[in-house]
């Protein structure tokens, strides 16, 4: 593998892999109280702690106004809590709060039962297949349009 048209074939169906995932693990909550935007945002803080609104929307790819319009969404509904930011101020850092910690974590926790469910009928070569390719797909959930030079 190393020519641009086997180069494209792999994109596309990473693209497509992309875009299906996701809808299939949301489809495994069966209770969701989070819109996509909240509940990818409130992971964001979660996992990488307090943040002021311009890296928040880098993190998520929007522009800093959508991601202030779904900050406050997830204020309203008491999930993150805004604190004067201490290097800019007229900023704010969000923060998760332990309501929001809680229901994104009860979210995960009902995915994960079905999904161990479905890994569990896989042989274990399909088992390592999925465990070798872990990184690679890590690292490219963690490209920025700088890396990809779309910027």
């Amino acid at each position: 593998m190393g020519d641009v048209d086997d180069d494209l074939r792999l994109a596309d169906a990473l693209v497509m892999v992309a875009v299906r995932l996701p809808r299939v693990l949301r489809a495994l909550d069966e209770a969701p109280q989070l819109s996509a935007s909240e509940a990818s945002a409130l992971a964001v803080l979660v996992h990488g702690g307090a943040m002021n609104i311009g890296t928040l929307a880098r993190h998520e790819a929007v522009r800093p106004p959508s991601m202030t319009r779904t900050v406050t969404r997830m204020e309203e509904k008491r999930l993150v809590r805004r604190r004067p930011d201490p290097l800019d101020g007229r900023g704010w850092v969000i923060e998760a709060s332990a309501r929001g910690r809680r229901l994104l974590l009860e979210g995960h926790a009902r995915k994960l039962e079905p999904l161990v469910a479905w890994l569990h009928g896989l042989d274990d070569g399909q088992k390592q297949q999925l465990m070798d390719a872990l990184p690679v797909l890590q690292a490219m959930s963690m490209l920025t349009t700088t890396e990809t030079g779309t910027d």
